[in-house]
């Protein structure tokens, strides 16, 4: 007896993925934004700019008013 799928299963299981795919991609963009403030909290401005240059970003980067590294 040949298992057959039906589009209706198909479906449902593309949407748990793609749904399942954005919350993954919401929870990482969160883990980068508290540690981003992790670096400025407790190593400052070198310890961002070294993170930046770490990450490919050549000319560094600064801590901004909320304590977040950001990258140039």
């Amino acid at each position: 007896m040949a298992f057959l799928a039906t589009p209706a299963i198909g479906a449902a299981v593309g949407n748990n993925l793609a749904a399942r795919s954005a919350e993954l991609d919401a929870r990482e963009e969160a883990l980068e934004v508290r540690a981003a403030a992790l670096v400025c909290q407790f190593g400052g401005v070198k310890a961002c700019s070294a993170e930046c240059v770490a990450k490919g970003r050549l000319h560094g980067g600064y801590c901004d008013s909320h304590e977040t590294c950001i990258c140039n």
